[in-house]
């Protein structure tokens, strides 16, 4: 393997390491959260672990950003079709506009 591939496998397992061990150490910490906007209030029922709330917001929040670029993907991809097809009616000898 080339050095870069040692590179990212080493700093990969690395980072699950980190991961692994801040899920171990802080599985018996709880927390209690709640939202009060004023006019209503939320409460979580129970207290959950730290890790599980940690984990719960990263997945969200990368499922997020997926739903988010590939919508977005979508979108540029209708608007690329959009102008091919505009460009193919103008090339095909349609109104240029010149007379």
């Amino acid at each position: 393997m080339k050095a870069v591939r040692w590179t990212m496998l080493i700093s990969t397992l690395l980072l699950v390491l980190v991961a692994v061990l801040f899920t171990i150490q802080n599985s018996s910490r709880l927390t209690d959260l709640s939202l009060d906007l004023g006019f209503v209030a939320f409460h979580l029922t129970e207290a959950l672990p730290v890790p599980v709330l940690l984990w719960s917001a990263l997945g969200v929040g990368l499922l997020g950003g997926l739903a988010a670029g590939l919508w977005l993907r979508a979108r540029a991809l209708r608007k690329v079709r959009s102008l091919e097809q505009e460009l193919a009616r103008a090339s095909l000898g349609g109104d240029d506009g010149w007379s």
